[in-house]
């Protein structure tokens, strides 16, 4: 049957992306002050190693939470509808954050973390913002998929200037506050205009029923395993790029807090072309395997060459085919795992393919926030290995995986 494509529900969930990347990314030139001014979180005298570790569980302990909760958020949008998981979602966010906010006003790591946990266990918005986009196109999914990626990199353009501004003007825990009130707006637009786009849901459902059940659903398919395997890889590869250039460009290249949010902010100009005009072209000529394969392994080789040049420019140069290679990578894996299931299973499928990129961001926190605490170089190393890992195991697993299905709406 023919998908009727729902031009304002698009638009709306695209302002989700956005509005989440904002969120998530006004931070980026935030954490190295966090953790190495004497007006962050750490005390004056604070081991560089124990700076290093606090820096990789800001990031690590927030994946670690969403991975115990986006296949659980994932799979209860399958029941209760995508509109109620993201009120959730969204409500969530907004408490995470504004503790988190205290927490630096009150100079309390414990507090920062308590918010790091709520925001992270809550942290679906985005995996069942891409089930309802599945739910309206399943059969041009990437096409849409790559125009939601679009929507986030948007997001990540604006989100480091707005930090670094803020952060000049309002101090370092304004920033939080911010998120929070933009997780706010989002839930009002949710409540007020988002439509459901899942046509038989159960509204009664509840939040926690048959989890187990869920978890067991994951042993069951063979294809999803294999295909985690491949995107865990993929993810620490990115993450150890992305997670720690702040410090690299921190320290190793001395930028500011403000360099450092532009330099995030024209990669995210890299990420909106590569998503808009580049995906969908180069997978329908090339096939989504092999440009998956050599757009990893060019991000990959210039995410180590950026960590052993010391230039500059050299270093500005180097984020075109990191951040477009990396882009490719996202959008095709994503892809991949709702091959894999029915129509009646992508919210599930959504879950895991977020519980995955959470569990192996926070295992790249935490080791690559040891190693860096050793030498700033060695997570860029680690994005290299397993990058090109991830390309050796998708070719291998190449014929046991279903590849361009067209779903039944």
């Amino acid at each position: 049957m023919k998908v009727v494509i729902k031009q304002k529900q698009m638009l709306l969930i695209y302002l989700i992306g956005f509005i989440d990347a904002t969120g998530l990314s006004i931070v980026s030139p935030l954490v190295t002050p966090l953790f190495y001014n004497e007006s962050g979180l750490m005390a004056a005298d604070s081991h560089p190693l124990t700076r290093a570790i606090a820096f990789g569980a800001t990031y690590g302990l927030y994946s670690l939470c969403m991975f115990i909760g986006s296949p659980i958020l994932g799979s209860y949008s399958d029941r209760a509808g995508r509109k109620l998981t993201l009120s959730y979602c969204l409500a969530g966010t907004a408490i995470g954050y504004i503790l988190s906010g205290i927490g630096i006003i009150e100079h309390s790591l414990w507090l920062f973390f308590l918010g790091r946990v709520i925001d992270g266990f809550t942290a679906a918005s985005m995996t069942t913002a891409k089930a309802a986009i599945i739910d309206l196109t399943q059969s041009e999914k990437i096409k849409y998929l790559s125009f939601f990626m679009a929507s986030v990199a948007l997001g990540y353009i604006a989100g480091p200037t707005l930090g670094a501004i803020i952060y000049h003007h309002f101090g370092l825990s304004a920033p939080s506050f911010f998120i929070a009130g933009l997780a706010i707006i989002n839930l009002l637009l949710i409540l007020f205009v988002f439509k459901e786009t899942l046509e038989s849901h159960r509204k009664q459902e509840s939040l926690f029923r048959s989890i187990g059940k869920e978890v067991m659903l994951f042993f069951d398919r063979p294809r999803i395993q294999k295909l985690s395997l491949v995107y865990a890889l993929y993810i620490i590869s990115w993450f150890s790029f992305t997670g720690f250039l702040p410090m690299l460009l921190g320290l190793h290249f001395k930028q500011s807090p403000e360099s450092i949010g532009l330099y995030f902010s024209l990669s995210a100009v890299v990420v909106v072309i590569t998503a808009a005009a580049l995906v969908t072209p180069c997978t329908k000529r090339f096939g989504s395997l092999n440009t998956y394969c050599l757009s990893l392994v060019v991000a990959a080789l210039s995410a180590f060459a950026l960590s052993l040049t010391h230039s500059n420019t050299l270093a500005w140069c180097l984020l075109v085919p990191t951040a477009a290679g990396f882009t490719f990578g996202y959008v095709i894996s994503t892809k991949l795992y709702s091959d894999q299931v029915d129509s009646t299973q992508q919210g599930w499928a959504m879950g895991i393919n977020s519980a995955t990129s959470a569990l192996f961001f926070a295992v790249a926190g935490f080791a690559s926030g040891f190693f860096s605490g050793v030498n700033v170089s060695l997570p860029f190393t680690i994005s290299l290995i397993t990058g090109l890992a991830s390309c050796i195991f998708l070719l291998r697993f190449r014929g046991r995986l279903v590849i361009n299905v067209r779903l039944e709406t």
